[in-house]
């Protein structure tokens, strides 16, 4: 039910010129079930958009909806693309050794796992060749 609520919200917003009592209910009520304080009024229609993405990621967090919503509202270069970090973690005995059956001290490093990357070109998917050469559509940039 969320989701409609989002997508009813979202679209309304950005069809007018600022956020209406209908965005604002359709936003509210999704945060009324989870007992959330009702959006402050007078938002402009960029600060809702950032609102209603907010709710999307926190309502949808492991449902994986992130990575499509990133492409469908253009913003996946600056979200999904860059460096992803993970931790490392270790016992450290009374001499300084790392020991694993000895509780002690722990020491925290911080690893860069990989650099992702999204290019502008897999915004959309490319066409089969099989398509493209009928003549009828021509490939998608990048392709």
């Amino acid at each position: 039910m969320a989701e409609f609520y989002l997508i009813k919200a979202e679209a309304l917003n950005e069809l007018s010129s600022g956020p209406t009592s209908e965005v604002y209910s359709a936003v509210n009520r999704i945060r009324a079930r989870s007992g959330m304080p009702e959006l402050p009024a007078g938002l402009t229609k960029v600060q809702m958009r950032e609102r209603i993405r907010r709710e999307w990621a926190v309502e949808f967090a492991y449902e994986d909806h992130r990575y499509w919503d990133a492409k469908r509202w253009l913003i996946a270069e600056q979200v999904i693309g860059g460096p992803i970090y993970g931790l490392q973690i270790n016992k450290i005995n009374a001499a300084g050794e790392k020991y694993q059956q000895d509780p002690g001290n722990y020491t925290f490093t911080k690893l860069m796992l990989e650099n992702r990357t999204f290019s502008k070109q897999t915004y959309l998917f490319p066409f089969k060749l099989s398509e493209v050469n009928k003549g009828y559509i021509t490939q998608n940039p990048g392709y």
